[in-house]
């Protein structure tokens, strides 16, 4: 495979940084994921955000998971059945 170097300017590379962190993914991912990126080829990036997509799915399950509980301890409750 033929990795070409990629140039992204400075601010864009904030913007990206800024944006990244914004999702949640932690510093020292960040500074690999623009390593990676700047090095050229795209598995090494797109695997740092996979996995991070994969973690904040899982959040998202675990939160509606309780979102769930709370609605049923509703509807007991006013079933008067608690």
């Amino acid at each position: 495979m033929n990795k070409k170097p990629v140039n992204i300017d400075e601010q864009r590379t904030e913007a990206l940084a800024a944006s990244l962190s914004s999702t949640g993914l932690d510093a020292f991912s960040i500074s690999r994921f623009l390593k990676l990126l700047a090095e050229g080829g795209s598995a090494g990036p797109i695997k740092i955000l996979r996995r991070h997509r994969l973690d904040l799915l899982e959040e998202i399950h675990s939160k509606q998971k309780s979102l769930d509980l709370i609605d049923y301890i509703i509807y007991k409750i006013r079933q008067g059945t608690l």
